[in-house]
């Protein structure tokens, strides 16, 4: 059960935005602290659970934003916890514009947390996301354990041996506590140096146990490598989305199945020009669907994965192929569309739909990309139309451009700070 909420806003700044085109209930959390944000839950404030981590695998990185879709109106609290584990509890958050910012500075962040603290973490029970564990090998294996490395799967090294002088000789047992919650990587080395790796192991329990057996330990060898490291025939699959349009959906079941099984985003969206990795996909044949924002599908079978890296590039012409659609982007009449950003301003938000549509469309930034000043951003392969181009920067501020006509020319935008502010409705 949730425990008493205090009362507490850090920097959380809500704009009510007059658009001629309708867009989603979003809430984007922009990261301008020193501190990677790994957990990040909202719930409404009637409920008693935190419910689901909205990040997932992801993580918000600093100077990076998330944004969460389609969020009901209504009033919530929000939890987040930084690569340290540290937490920082909001209370009360009303969301019911279409647009919703709240930008964490390092700051905020630690006042937020120091108050949480002090007064009780929602949630804050044992196994709650911010606290710690301790993490226990149960050796029943034939085999004495010389070495154990366990580092979150975020981090490229194995750091030091927790076993120092240790050895976990069969029968034994080992203990290391205080371990923060986070996903990590353990391995594990015998004494004949051969070595287990047990990848993005989530711990966050009041104890982690793992029970070494010669069935389980026999089969991990051979292992190696940084964390994360998987077997020789565990491949990664990778999308990268250079296509016009976001993908909402993405299965893949082995082909002798006949059902999908889940969806591999989630809550995700594989937006332009995005990617999305799938790790540790075991040797098999598979079937892939895909499913974008028009809800329209793609279905790829028998595709062979083992043991290497696949990627698969997602283009308006393989794309619309796939759907069995006309492609709109042959001959000459496909655009590239740039926007190099010179002004003082990060643009949070990119929209540019045809303006015979009634709607938005889908951010083209996507949840993680900003223009930062200085920066460039391109759209490739737009069709010949006219176009309505939405910009929203850091503060929120909306500059909304009509009737572009687009067709097989490359159009530049170069973003000032003289040409931003007069659109946005300054200076006038």
């Amino acid at each position: 059960m949730r425990a008493a909420i205090f009362h507490l806003i850090i920097g959380l700044s809500l704009f009510v935005l007059g658009t001629s085109k309708a867009s989603a209930n979003d809430v984007m959390v922009v990261n301008q602290s020193s501190w990677q944000i790994h957990y990040l839950y909202m719930s409404p404030t009637s409920q008693d659970t935190w419910g689901q981590d909205h990040l997932g695998d992801s993580i918000i990185n600093t100077n990076a934003k998330f944004t969460l879709r389609n969020v009901a109106c209504d009033t919530y609290d929000i939890r987040v916890v930084d690569e340290d584990g540290d937490v920082c509890v909001i209370a009360n958050q009303r969301f019911c514009e279409s647009t919703n910012i709240w930008t964490i500075t390092s700051d905020n962040l630690l006042s937020c947390q120091e108050q949480t603290a002090s007064q009780g973490s929602v949630g804050s029970t044992t196994g709650s996301t911010g606290a710690s564990t301790s993490v226990t090998i149960n050796n029943g294996s034939s085999y004495a354990i010389y070495q154990m490395f366990m580092s979150p799967t975020s981090q490229d090294t194995w750091g030091d041996d927790h076993l120092g002088d240790n050895i976990i000789m069969t029968g034994g047992t080992f203990t290391l506590p205080n371990v923060s919650c986070n996903n990590y990587d353990i391995k594990l080395v015998d004494q004949d140096n051969d070595k287990c790796v047990i990848p993005n192991v989530r711990m966050c329990e009041g104890e982690s146990t793992f029970d070494l057996t010669n069935e389980n330990l026999i089969p991990c060898y051979g292992e190696q490598g940084a964390p994360g490291a998987t077997s020789t025939s565990g491949a990664t699959v990778t999308f990268n989305n250079n296509s016009s349009y976001g993908i909402h959906y993405l299965y893949m079941s082995p082909t002798s199945q006949d059902t999908w099984g889940e969806d591999h985003l989630g809550e995700q969206v594989l937006s332009v020009n995005g990617t999305f990795s799938l790790p540790n996909v075991p040797c098999n044949s598979y079937d892939i669907k895909i499913k974008d924002e028009d809800n329209d599908e793609c279905v790829i079978n028998n595709v062979q994965l083992c043991g290497d890296t696949t990627t698969f590039d997602l283009t308006n012409e393989n794309l619309l192929s796939c759907y069995g659609q006309p492609n709109p982007f042959d001959g000459n009449s496909a655009s590239t569309v740039t926007f190099n950003n010179s002004s003082s301003y990060g643009i949070h938000y990119l929209y540019m739909s045809p303006t015979s549509d009634d709607s938005w469309g889908a951010d083209r930034l996507g949840s993680n990309e900003i223009i930062q000043s200085g920066g460039s951003f391109s759209i490739q392969n737009v069709s010949c139309d006219s176009y309505d181009i939405r910009l929203l920067d850091e503060d929120m501020d909306e500059c909304v451009v009509n009737d572009v006509e687009l067709c097989g020319e490359n159009a530049v935008f170069e973003l000032t700070n003289n040409n931003l502010l007069s659109c946005q409705g300054y200076g006038r």
